[in-house]
């Protein structure tokens, strides 16, 4: 009997500081370059949080820490369009570099949980940090290259261009399973939450081996010479979260 008691009272602690909340955000990706990182796009993204609070003897306490976890989708990708004119070599140059990709996410974070005001108890402040388990379920490119030489002589032979383009599903050229690390800040009031996170991955996430089947040639080809300039390809996520809490976390 006291055994049942005590297995029914640790499964009633664990439920009390156990939360599940749903959510919907937006997501920006970037990736980087020589001088950084440039904007790829804003795609939707869902998924669940899991938090599970660390029991505390005062039940009084305003700061409590948290372990997080759950499970997110995302579609993401970047994408960039450059065109340049030369004038004083008479040409016209664009490229284009078009990339999406579906992921499986898993975080693993610890989060601190803090009430500023005692007499607002709906009312509180995260900050957490952690990694990001990323599961990458397919990666589609698609490049062009095209450049135009005219000339203002009105006698001269017709312009001339050079065009390289492919489409491919380049998935088994990518990094399938690769850690993201992520920092997070955000509010709760009552059962809602809402947070800005950012994660940046830390492996090279270049598709090793692509230059070998890319029908536009390295020289050419705007995510090979990225590589190439930088050493490697990371992301960058950025991300508004809203979601809504369905257990009894504090």
């Amino acid at each position: 009997m006291k055994a049942a008691i005590i297995i029914f009272s640790t499964i009633t602690t664990v439920h009390a500081q156990l939360a599940i909340s749903p959510y919907v955000g937006l997501n920006s990706t970037r990736m980087n370059d020589t001088y950084g990182y440039i904007n790829g796009g804003n795609y939707f993204l869902a998924g669940a949080d899991v938090e599970y609070e660390v029991p505390s003897k005062d039940s009084d306490r305003k700061l409590r820490i948290a372990i997080g976890s759950g499970v997110s989708y995302l579609r993401n990708g970047f994408y960039s369009s450059n065109a340049f004119s030369l004038s004083f070599i008479n040409s016209y140059r664009q490229t284009i570099t078009d990339l999406s990709m579906v992921y499986w996410q898993a975080p693993l974070l610890v989060r601190f949980n803090w009430q500023p005001f005692t007499l607002i108890e709906d009312w509180k402040v995260f900050a957490g940090g952690g990694a990001v388990f990323n599961f990458l379920q397919k990666a589609q490119m698609r490049e062009e290259y095209t450049e135009v030489f005219y000339s203002a002589d009105a006698l001269a032979p017709p312009p001339s261009h050079i065009h390289f383009s492919d489409d491919q599903n380049v998935t088994p050229y990518a990094v399938r399973q690769s850690v993201f690390t992520r920092f997070e800040l955000g509010m709760k009031y009552k059962k809602m939450h809402l947070s800005y996170r950012v994660s940046v991955s830390k492996a090279d996430l270049y598709f090793s081996g692509i230059e070998d089947h890319w029908q536009v040639p390295a020289e050419y080809s705007d995510y090979i010479q990225r590589y190439a300039a930088s050493g490697k390809i990371k992301e960058k996520h950025a991300e508004i979260i809203i979601g809504y809490r369905l257990g009894k976390l504090r």
